[in-house]
C-alpha cells in the first residue's frame, strides 16, 4: 500500500479438547511467524512533501506471535484471542509516517435459545480492544427458523445498524444478503453497504456437519 510492502509467512497449530461426557469442548490455537517489512518512500504521493526525505526500510523482518482460546457447547460459545503479543513497526497511510502496530485483543461470545421446536434465537457479542483506541462493541440477535431462514440484527456501538437474512437452499448452501448503515458522521459520504454471501459446507460421510454454522 503506497510506499510499504508487507509480506506474511505464518504457521497455526491448534488442539480441542473434549472436557466431558456432553461433548463440550475447549479448542486452543497458536500461530507464530515473521512479517517482512519495507518503506521505500521514492514510490506514492504525499500531502506532505517532506515525507519522501524519510529514511527507506528495506524487508525488515519482525516477528508474529498470536494465540487464542475457545470454549464451545452445542448451545454457547465464548473465546478470547490476539493476533500478535509484539508491539511492530507499520506504515500509517493517514499519518504518511511509519507507526508502531498495537496489540489487539478479541473477545466472542453467544448462546443459542430454543424459543419452540421450529424456532432459535441467538443473541451474541463481539469486542475488539486494541490498546491506545477506543472499545469496539458489536451486539447481534439472529433468529432461525424451521433449521432455513436466518433473520438477524446487528449494532455496533456508536458506529452503525445492519441487518441480514439468510437462506439455506440444500444442506450444503447458503445464501444470504446483509445491510450495513452508519449512525457516524460517515452517513454524510455513504448510504451504507450491500453484502451477498454464498456458503457452501462440507458434510461428513456420516451426514452429519463438522461445525454447525449458526454459530
Amino acid at each position: 500500500m503506497g510506499p510499504s510492502q508487507e509480506t506474511y509467512i505464518d504457521g497455526n497449530y491448534a488442539h480441542q479438547l473434549i472436557l466431558n461426557r456432553k461433548g463440550d469442548k475447549l479448542a486452543l490455537g497458536l500461530k507464530a511467524g515473521v512479517r517482512f517489512f519495507s518503506l521505500d518512500w521514492s514510490k506514492g504521493r504525499y500531502r506532505d512533501p517532506d515525507a519522501a526525505f524519510n529514511e527507506n526500510i528495506n524487508s525488515k523482518l519482525l516477528p508474529s506471535v498470536g494465540a487464542g482460546i475457545f470454549y464451545y457447547t452445542k448451545k454457547a460459545y465464548l473465546g478470547l484471542s490476539t493476533p500478535n503479543v509484539f508491539t511492530n513497526q507499520r506504515y500509517d497511510e493517514i499519518q504518511e509516517a511509519e507507526a508502531l502496530e498495537r496489540m489487539h485483543f478479541f473477545l466472542v461470545g453467544g448462546y443459542v435459545f430454543d424459543l419452540n421446536p421450529d424456532l432459535k434465537f441467538k443473541p451474541s457479542f463481539f469486542v475488539k480492544q486494541v490498546l491506545g483506541a477506543p472499545l469496539a462493541v458489536d451486539v447481534s440477535a439472529n433468529f432461525l427458523l424451521y433449521e432455513t431462514l436466518n433473520l438477524g440484527v446487528n449494532y455496533r456501538w456508536d458506529d452503525s445498524l445492519s441487518a441480514l437474512f439468510g437462506f439455506q437452499i440444500s444442506s450444503k448452501f447458503n445464501l444470504g444478503y446483509a445491510y450495513d448503515y452508519s449512525i457516524n458522521e460517515l452517513n454524510n459520504y455513504n448510504t451504507g453497504t450491500h453484502e451477498i454471501f454464498l456458503r457452501f459446507q462440507l458434510i461428513s460421510k456420516e451426514k452429519k456437519l463438522k461445525s454447525p454454522r449458526f454459530f
